[in-house]
């Protein structure tokens, strides 16, 4: 049986992923930092790791076995980008010459504003300033294709399920406290969307199919603007036509630099990811992809 070793399968990406490759055959090992999650995971038939993506010498030993790495782990806190460094630097110099592959989570906020010009896997990079860490570790990692080990690098577009999961769970839930749905600013930018689900069978697919040393970006066809996500918003909250402008500022104080990801207008589109891959989007309309739970909320 193959082995896939993950940095996180608690997370929202991450479980999702992970249900994925068990339900194909594999054994899925992932990090617990602590016994509590630990137990979570075994509950769900996953193989464990004690440690802390923080000091990667606490598990690196643990993927020698792997055949796949997957890193989807991210600490959340203020040290996320010197956290991710260290341990996607750390992995890689485990795996090298090992002919053993490697999957990087990075994200569409690296290509900047879009606009309307449709942005694939060549697009040039111009990130906003807290992932601007990732142009040079997306190099890196790639580089390493060349020192024996597959590398693979997927940019999901902004995710979501009927859950309130992720960046458009919480627009939803907002709504629902608030009793309208917020969009910043006029809400004219567009973002680009994808499943939960889609995005698990990309990954799995990717490591499948790809010869590595490539990215991969996930999204839908769709484009919608944030005032649009904002009119759905407050119709799955149960108060329809309620929604409001929040202006900068105020949005500036809840967000902080996340905010600078919100005021992007992105087309994001995955010509590598289908072409290489044959790989589809099987929910392409946010509207019905909001009343589909994620695979990964049912116990496998």
């Amino acid at each position: 049986m193959a082995k896939v070793f993950m940095t996180s399968a608690t997370g929202y990406i991450g479980e999702a992923v992970a249900n994925e490759f068990k339900k194909h055959g594999y054994e899925v090992i992932a990090l617990a930092r602590s016994e509590e999650s630990a137990k979570r995971l075994e509950k769900r038939g996953f193989g464990t790791a004690r440690g802390d993506i923080k000091q990667p010498n606490s598990f690196l030993s643990a993927i020698g076995d792997a055949d796949v790495v997957i890193h989807t782990a991210s600490t959340g806190d203020s040290d996320f980008a010197k956290a991710d460094q260290l341990a996607t630097e750390a992995i890689l110099a485990t795996l090298e010459n090992s002919g053993k592959t490697f999957v990087y989570t990075s994200g569409i906020w690296l290509l900047g504003n879009t606009g309307a010009e449709p942005a694939d896997e060549s697009a040039p990079l111009k990130p906003i300033k807290m992932v601007e860490f990732r142009a040079e570790l997306e190099k890196k990692i790639l580089e390493f294709q060349k020192r024996g080990v597959k590398t693979i690098i997927m940019r999901p577009a902004v995710v979501y399920d009927a859950s309130e999961n992720g960046v458009i769970g919480g627009f939803i839930k907002s709504a629902k406290e608030d009793g309208f749905a917020k969009y910043i600013g006029n809400g004219q930018n567009r973002l680009s969307v994808i499943h939960i689900d889609d995005v698990a069978s990309a990954y799995y697919l990717a490591v499948q199919k790809s010869s590595g040393g490539t990215v991969f970006h996930i999204s839908t066809d769709e484009q919608i603007t944030y005032r649009e996500l904002a009119d759905i918003a407050a119709e799955i909250a149960g108060v329809p036509g309620k929604v409001q402008s929040w202006p900068v500022e105020d949005a500036a104080k809840a967000f902080g630099p996340f905010l600078d990801g919100f005021l992007l207008d992105q087309h994001i589109v995955s010509t590598n990811t289908k072409k290489q891959l044959g790989w589809q989007a099987k929910i392409q309309n946010i509207r019905d992809g909001l009343k589909k739970p994620a695979l990964a909320a049912v116990d496998p």
